[in-house]
């Protein structure tokens, strides 16, 4: 099972660079990263390879044009699925 941990910072979220810390996870592992609304809606989804730092960062790809609100980010991996919320202002 999954139990381990991702953050995200800075949340709330301003501009800037938004960092998903994967410290618990393996580099070079393979994720699917989506953004997903408060309405259910997925927003963005985007395949991932966690680098040796295991810190990516989710601008420009990912939330560039998100209007504010609370989103939830999902990390699917090979064990499991994590998510996080995060709130753009």
């Amino acid at each position: 099972s999954l139990n381990k941990d991702i953050s995200i910072y800075p949340n709330p979220y301003n501009s800037g660079n938004l960092i998903l810390d994967l410290q618990e996870l393996e580099p070079n592992t393979s994720i699917l990263v989506s953004v997903i609304n408060m309405n259910e809606k997925v927003i963005v989804t985007a395949p991932l390879l966690i680098p040796e730092s295991r810190e990516v960062n989710l601008v420009p790809k990912m939330i560039d044009n998100l209007s504010p609100g609370i989103y939830v980010v999902t990390v699917r991996t090979p064990k499991g699925i994590l998510t996080k919320k995060v709130i753009v202002n």
